[in-house]
């Protein structure tokens, strides 16, 4: 369990960063067109890239369900977090645009992860 102390930690930065008020943000100073948008996808990126690692060094081998499951987890929670500052954060608001940079950061990871590591599922 020591090797999901990094993921979790991180779960916890993307859950305060995401219902912290906007305007505490420095980001809202910046102003690029999507930056926002790569921000989630480099979270989720990182996030997926975390959760992969401590799963090979824990298990050893990497089960297709068990790595679907977390990746269907991860989009959950991202929506979820979405939700969360539509009905519960008035500075903050749902866009679905940040969901989707939330999946392509998520695909993205999961597909990274086993190019960089050339891991193959068993079972």
């Amino acid at each position: 369990m020591k090797s999901f102390i990094l993921p979790f930690f991180w779960i916890l930065l993307i859950t305060a960063g995401s219902f912290l008020p906007a305007s505490s943000s420095n980001f809202e100073a910046i102003q690029i067109p999507g930056l926002d948008k790569v921000i989630h996808m480099f979270f989720y990126f990182v996030l997926v890239m975390l959760l992969m690692r401590s799963l090979h060094r824990t298990y050893k081998v990497l089960k297709k369900r068990r790595v679907y499951e977390i990746l269907v987890g991860i989009i959950i929670y991202g929506i979820a977090i979405e939700m969360g500052q539509h009905y519960f954060f008035p500075s903050r608001h749902f866009e679905i645009l940040d969901i989707i940079a939330n999946i392509i950061g998520t695909l993205s990871g999961y597909f990274t992860f086993f190019k960089i590591f050339k891991l193959k599922y068993n079972g």
